[in-house]
């Protein structure tokens, strides 16, 4: 919201709004939703916004934001309160949980429930009910339930409940708020407390014949008599994780708080909902733990602890050092003020994503250069976080980030030969909601890169478009984005074989310099690309853009397996190693002399002499260690390698029969007839070869 202007004056273009919705202009409706909303903006918005396409164009332009900024500032104005309500309403029936997310990031419970304070005695009852309704929505989320009761709003519902208590339209919405705060154990005590017992029971006498207010109202009568916790025994608890939003899958990493505990007492839990067939947990990998009393005494952080750990196809799971969208954001900001914005590094935003979150496109090389000898250095491009839950992926991030914009001597001359277009969070929408590996609409971003859409993933759209502009000056040098990986150690990358051609094996030279870095593994890279990965980052960007120089690169969740840190767990400090690792890699990348790259292309055609022998010996694991569905991916490509056998073999003992056949042929007859025989052999043994 634009401060200074007054909402119930501001002019609002509400004519083009419509004209815009009705285009589906994204860009127009951002740019008409930065005026403060007023109530035509908000009648044009309920009028036309109809249709989940619209809708769909209103949260990408960044609606929900600028409806709760009206929200907020509809003090005095009943009528743009009400219609701010609606409209987010139907938000929500559009997109529940990302509308609940937002509204509780950008303070909209508090300014719902300081409303509904200031008029429970409202004769507007329809304003009440539009008010407790997209509360009792919105409460379907455990964490805004949690602001709910911090903000006092289990005192502010049952005053509601007491002062309407013959209207069953507003005590129903009211008592589904009440059941989404008891079915938390942790709140029952204040329900308790703020006196909800007695409110209840006054409306179950109100209702006796309205069955869904009985249901309502029982459902919280039973929690609150019933109180049940997680505890399956002294000490011991069942965790159950929240799939990713828009999902009904993906519960791959964890994140609670045990307060309360007894110092010296063991504590056991169990994550019953995991899904994949194995982790690094059976490797030996440990869990983080973080100490609020630790750390305020002894300035001890995350730290890897626990005891017999063990994991079976229940499911259980692994977790990396934390690192959020705010983080990214304030060392972003931080990096940009130190370094000097038009000196090193330039910040803009590559686009807004689904969610309203800003996706930092951040350009790193030396821009005191002329502008047209900035204008032709070669470009690489660096992502990161394009699976939420891969926070070890943000790490490297920030080590590269720290290195290639380092006052040292070769972070100068990286920044004089190349220009760096960097992308540290392609997924913000996925970390905001504490998602594994999906977006905002449930969907896999890396598998997105064919066709993105525009609307619904536009990070991915964004990229590939700001590459295809590079490729078509011919400058991209390199494009590489960073992962986790659940099933494997060490760090290594993913590229896209070349078999033949002047390009042969030139995909394995820049991993080989990578492995100048002691956490590194040339020997676990690998270049096969299976059907399953045709869609991906690495993949489409290879084959599109004609580049062999295309990687995912994957850092173990756990750690190492070979050098001086085998058996131990990556640190913070490792991960960011690696991502400093990529200085000297691109220096010796980009140099003009190709010195040290010719080396390595000869130590490789040594090493692979010829397409035939140029083989992986390791299968191509999921980049982020998702598990390979039955009957799909590396499933299918073996079944296409037996069928491809069987047909060679068949096509051998077919062409055998028929140059035995040449060849009784050829004696019977003259010269032409033994030539047809000969050349019908050698068909066979290449055959035989193949």
């Amino acid at each position: 919201m634009q401060h200074g202007v007054d909402p119930l004056t501001a002019r609002f273009d509400a004519p083009s709004l419509a004209v815009a919705l009705r285009r589906r202009d994204v860009e127009s409706v951002r740019t008409l939703l930065s005026t403060p909303i007023n109530v035509e903006a908000i009648e044009t918005i309920l009028s036309v916004a109809k249709t989940d396409a619209m809708l769909a164009v209103l949260c990408s332009a960044g609606g929900i934001h600028a409806v709760l900024n009206a929200l907020k500032a509809s003090t005095g104005n009943e009528a743009l309160l009400k219609g701010t309500v609606l409209t987010l309403r139907h938000l929500y029936k559009f997109d529940a949980k990302l509308t609940s997310i937002v509204v509780r990031l950008q303070d909209g419970i508090s300014a719902i429930l300081e409303n509904l304070r200031e008029r429970i005695h409202c004769v507007d009852t329809e304003l009440l009910q539009a008010l407790l309704t997209i509360l009792g929505d919105v409460s379907h989320n455990a964490a805004n339930v949690q602001v709910i009761v911090k903000e006092n709003g289990t005192a502010v519902i049952l005053a509601a409940i007491l002062a309407h208590l013959k209207n069953d339209q507003m005590v129903l919405p009211a008592l589904n708020v009440l059941v989404a705060i008891s079915r938390h154990p942790s709140h029952i005590a204040t329900l308790v407390r703020e006196g909800g017992v007695p409110a209840v029971l006054a409306a179950i006498l109100a209702h006796l014949r309205r069955v869904e207010v009985l249901r309502a109202a029982l459902t919280v009568l039973r929690s609150i008599v019933s109180d049940e916790h997680s505890a399956v025994g002294p000490k011991e608890y069942h965790l159950v994780l929240n799939c990713d939003v828009n999902t009904r899958g993906h519960t791959q990493w964890f994140l609670f708080r045990v307060r309360g505990m007894l110092p010296g007492v063991p504590y056991r839990f169990h994550i019953i909902n995991m899904m994949k067939p194995d982790s690094l947990f059976s490797s030996g990998m440990r869990p983080l733990l973080y100490s609020e009393a630790a750390a305020a005494a002894e300035g001890i952080g995350w730290r890897r602890c626990g005891d017999d750990i063990a994991y079976f196809m229940n499911q259980y799971s692994y977790a990396c050092y934390p690192f959020t969208y705010s983080m990214q954001q304030a060392r972003t900001s931080a990096l940009v003020g130190a370094r000097g914005a038009d000196r090193i590094v330039r910040r803009e935003t590559l686009c807004t994503s689904y969610g309203g979150n800003t996706v930092d496109l951040l350009s790193v090389t030396d821009f005191t250069s002329p502008p047209d000898v900035v204008a032709a250095r070669k470009v690489v491009v660096v992502s990161a976080r394009v699976h939420p839950g891969e926070s070890n992926a943000s790490w490297m991030m920030a080590g590269l980030l720290e290195a290639v914009t380092a006052d040292t001597e070769p972070a100068r001359r990286l920044r004089r030969m190349l220009m760096l277009k960097i992308v540290p969070m392609l997924n913000p929408d996925g970390v905001v909601l504490g998602n594994y590996r999906c977006s905002a609409v449930g969907v896999d971003l890396n598998r997105q890169w064919q066709d993105p859409h525009e609307v619904k993933m536009p990070s991915i759209f964004a990229l590939k478009r700001l590459m295809r502009g590079i490729v078509a000056t011919e400058q991209l040098l390199l494009y590489c984005d960073l992962h986790g990986h659940s099933r494997k150690r060490n760090v290594f990358a993913y590229g896209c074989e070349i078999t033949k051609g002047p390009n042969r094996l030139r995909e394995r030279v820049f991993p080989r310099l990578l492995a100048e870095c002691p956490h590194f593994s040339f020997p676990g890279c690998s270049y096969k690309v299976l059907r399953s990965k045709d869609t991906t980052g690495r993949v489409v960007v290879s084959r599109q853009f004609a580049t062999p120089n295309s990687f995912t690169i994957e850092a173990s969740f756990c750690g190492a397996d070979f050098g001086r840190g085998a058996g131990a767990h990556y640190s913070i400090a490792h991960l960011k190693e690696m991502g400093a690792a990529f200085v000297p890699a691109l220096l010796d990348f980009a140099d003009p002399s190709q010195a040290h790259v010719n080396a390595i292309l000869a130590e490789l055609e040594a090493q692979f002499p010829s397409a035939e022998d140029d083989a992986d010996e390791a299968d191509e694991a999921d980049e982020d260690g998702a598990p390979a569905r039955k009957g799909g991916g590396a499933h299918l490509d073996s079944l296409a390698d037996a069928s491809e056998k069987l047909r060679r073999a068949a096509r051998v003992k077919s062409r055998a029969a028929a140059a035995a056949k040449a060849v009784k042929a050829g004696k019977e007859g003259g010269d032409k007839a033994a030539t047809k025989a000969t050349k019908a052999t050698k068909a066979v043994e290449k055959e035989k070869k193949k």
